[in-house]
C-alpha cells in the first residue's frame, strides 16, 4: 500500500506540471480505483458557440473531463471558458483532485487579449492573469510578473494557433514555455458517426505531447505520457 501511494504521489507531482498546460490525469498504480465520470456536455456548434468535450483516460480508465466552450462576441472577439475536473481514489479514499477554470479572450486577429485562470491542484490554489498592453502581454502568476511577446498562446488547446506558436503561456503556473511543433501524420479520431480526419502534431521542448486538429482547425484529440503511463483525451463528440 505504501509503495502504491508513494508512486501515485510522485506521478501526480509530475502531472501537475502537465496540468498547468491544460492537460489532465493523475498517474496511479495497479489497485487505484478511478472516480466515475459525470456526463460530459455534448459538443455543439451554433452561430455563436462551439463546445469541445473530452473524457480523460489513464491507461484506458476514465478519470475526468475537460470542456471548452467558445463564444463569438458581438465585436468579433472570441471568449473561451475552460473547465477541467479530475479525481483519483484508492478504494473509497480520495488521493488526488484537480479543478481548473479559465476564461480566455482573443481578438478578431486571433491574438490573446486577456486570460483569467484559477486552479485547485489537490488543495493548492493557484491564480494566473494575463493582459495585453500594446504589443506585449503582461502575466501575473505564482512566479510573479513577467512581460512576454504579444504572440504568446495560452495552453488552452482549442485553437490550432497552439501548434503555430513557439512560445506558450502555462495557464496554471504562469510559466512561459518554449516549444517546437512538427506534423506527424493525418489520422482518424473519434468513433462511429463522429469519426473525423485530423492531423497529428508532436510538441517537444518544455512541453511534450501529441495533439490533433481537423482541417477546419478544430481540436480533436490529445495524448501524452507521464511516469510511463499513457493519458488520452477522447472526444465525446466533435464539432460538425
Amino acid at each position: 500500500m505504501r509503495h502504491t501511494t508513494t508512486r501515485l504521489t510522485i506521478a501526480t507531482a509530475g502531472l501537475a506540471l502537465m496540468l498547468g498546460a491544460g492537460l489532465g490525469a493523475p498517474a496511479g498504480a495497479s489497485g487505484v480505483q478511478m472516480a466515475s465520470l459525470e456526463a460530459a456536455p455534448q459538443a455543439e456548434r451554433t452561430q455563436d458557440a462551439t463546445v469541445y468535450s473530452f473524457d480523460v483516460y489513464r491507461e484506458g480508465s476514465p478519470i475526468g473531463t475537460h470542456t471548452v466552450r467558445v463564444e463569438r462576441l458581438p465585436d468579433g472577439r472570441r471568449q473561451a471558458r475552460v473547465t477541467i475536473d479530475l479525481k483519483v481514489k484508492l478504494g473509497f479514499i480520495p488521493l488526488y483532485t484537480y479543478r481548473h477554470e479559465a476564461v480566455e479572450i482573443v481578438g478578431p486577429d486571433g491574438r490573446l487579449l486577456s486570460l483569467d485562470a484559477q486552479t485547485n491542484d489537490n488543495g493548492e490554489k493557484l491564480s494566473v492573469t494575463a493582459r495585453r498592453e500594446g504589443g506585449k502581454v503582461v502575466i501575473d502568476g505564482p512566479q510573479g510578473r513577467k512581460t512576454v511577446d504579444g504572440d504568446v498562446v495560452p495552453t488552452t488547446y482549442w485553437r490550432n494557433a497552439f501548434v503555430e506558436a513557439d512560445t506558450l503561456l502555462d495557464t496554471q503556473n504562469g510559466r512561459v514555455l518554449s516549444v517546437t511543433a512538427q506534423p506527424v501524420r493525418e489520422d482518424t479520431v473519434g468513433t462511429g458517426e463522429m469519426r473525423r480526419r485530423a492531423m497529428e502534431w508532436k510538441l517537444s521542448g518544455d512541453l511534450d505531447l501529441d495533439i490533433w486538429y481537423t482541417p477546419s482547425g478544430d481540436w480533436a484529440k490529445l495524448a501524452f505520457s507521464i511516469d510511463g503511463d499513457r493519458f488520452e483525451y477522447r472526444p465525446t463528440e466533435l464539432p460538425r
